[in-house]
């Protein structure tokens, strides 16, 4: 203490400190008598301290910037959980239920007088038309039920009935059916690959003469997602074509992003107090973010909004009241047109951890083979859909176009879908900092070691030296006030 408090010379401090410190070239600068070797010293402690502050703010910046690595992986697993299928017929109504609807859609059509618009423009206003003079109850009651369209079913082998679908009701499709949907039994998995192992379903979609003017294709459309995930109708499906089987093989992919500051992603429940309304409205309803289910809030807000009708409500009065109807036609339109789909999507940021489905192969053959054909048309599901009385043998035996036009109105109903993983795999992606805290300090202690020769422990020096100063100045000042 008594030291401390003695009369501080600084210069000696000083002199005494760049003579015993540990960074590189201080120590000759102080000692050497040569002028010559002073300066040259001094020119390479400047160009090493700048050359090290270059670096070191290259670093930095690095850090601020927020790159990541993604790793890729292959993972190998003996069972894989099977994904929820979700199919629709693409011909929302089946006419064949109520003739007063067929005779008036036969009607329409046969008495159009705008054959020199465009076919779709045509179609736009046959369709409207339709829809305007449709008693929509009656039209709500000619919805394909999966009882009138499921021919067979199998998953890994084993028979699936009714029992096994979940109806999803919607207003883009009407009813749609979903496959494996996490209900109180386990979800399924399979511990196989190839076409075998996978869920193999026949279905029939309709007459073609019965066929609403309400759709623009025929055959059906598939949607495939994790069970975690809603099923959202409005994102891309696989379309199925008619009078064919089609093979879809998938693999599995497990995602991993960064959240904030990284990306924009969300984690779990940890963004709860998120400005945007729909993932706080999310996150109040489920235990874990999901961007589907903040898609599907989005967009049945829109639909209040606008109608104050939701898709939830297909089966209650509000959606059957004809002007909702209407509102609901004009509003689907208006939402995917317009980009609101976009801005919703803009509003619902992905979650950091997903699993998501590829399609690695999608292949297409003719269906049903002349063989399987006669198999068809001796089953009795079938023989009711096409009030079929003969022997199919009749049929085949027919010399005139009546036999052609039957086969070709059959195939044209029915259709088939495979889908399987084609391996026992799954690809893992896996975000990590480019630049963790860790290792920017690691960068510049590096930086520090190789162009200035310090270490941590040499900062202590500058402390010390920075204490003497700060001491001599107190002795100064209390020197001035004294006097």
């Amino acid at each position: 203490m008594k030291k401390i408090c003695a009369q501080i010379n600084l210069g000696e401090k000083v002199l005494s400190w760049c003579e015993k410190t540990t960074f590189h070239a201080v120590p000759n600068i102080a000692t050497n008598e040569h002028i010559i070797l002073k300066i040259m010293w001094s020119i390479c402690l400047i160009a090493s301290l700048g050359y090290c502050c270059r670096i070191l703010t290259s670093s930095i910046n690095d850090y601020y910037e927020y790159r990541v690595l993604t790793t890729f992986e292959i993972v190998q697993e003996s069972s894989n959980l099977f994904p929820v299928i979700t199919i629709c017929n693409l011909n929302e109504y089946d006419l064949s239920k109520n003739t007063n609807l067929l005779n008036m859609s036969n009607y329409l059509i046969e008495n159009t007088d705008d054959k020199d618009l465009n076919p779709k423009e045509t179609f736009e206003k046959i369709k409207k038309e339709f829809l305007k003079n449709a008693n929509i109850t009656e039209l709500e009651e000619t919805r394909f039920k999966l009882n009138d369209m499921l021919i067979s079913c199998n998953f890994n082998e084993i028979k699936c009935d009714l029992t096994d679908f979940t109806l999803i009701k919607n207003e883009l499709y009407g009813n749609c059916y979903s496959f494996n949907m996490a209900k109180n039994e386990s979800i399924r998995s399979t511990s196989k690959y190839g076409p075998k192992y996978g869920l193999q379903m026949e279905f029939y979609i309709g007459h073609p003469e019965s066929s609403s003017p309400t759709s623009l294709t025929s055959g059906a459309i598939l949607f495939i997602n994790n069970q975690s995930s809603l099923v959202r109708l409005t994102d891309p499906g696989i379309e199925l074509s008619p009078g064919t089987q089609t093979n879809i093989a998938i693999n599995r992919m497990f995602i991993y992003k960064l959240p904030q500051p990284y990306s924009d992603c969300i984690q779990g429940d940890l963004y709860e107090n998120n400005e945007t309304y729909f993932v706080q409205m999310t996150l109040s309803k489920r235990e874990n973010y999901s961007q589907s289910f903040c898609l599907d809030i989005c967009y049945e807000n829109y639909l209040v909004n606008e109608c104050n009708c939701t898709d939830k409500d297909l089966n209650n009065t509000c959606y059957l009241n004809t002007e909702n109807f209407w509102c609901f036609y004009e509003m689907k339109k208006k939402f995917f047109d317009l980009n609101f789909n976009e801005n919703c999507k803009q509003q619902c940021p992905i979650e950091c951890e997903r699993v998501t489905y590829k399609v690695a192969s999608l292949s297409t053959a003719d269906y049903p083979s002349l063989f399987y054909e006669k198999i068809l048309l001796n089953n009795s599901f079938i023989r009711e859909r096409f009030k079929i009385e003969e022997n199919i043998e009749n049929l085949y035996s027919d010399s005139d176009d009546t036999g052609r036009k039957f086969y070709e109105e059959f195939r044209n109903s029915i259709l088939s879908v495979n889908v399987y993983y084609d391996t026992d795999t799954y690809e893992k992606i896996t975000e990590t900092p480019e630049t963790n805290f860790e290792t920017l300090l690691a960068n510049l202690g590096g930086q520090f070691g190789l162009f200035l020769g310090i270490s941590l422990l040499s900062f202590l020096e500058l402390i010390e030296l920075f204490v003497w100063v700060i001491v001599y100045l107190i002795q100064k000042i209390s020197a001035l006030i004294s006097s």
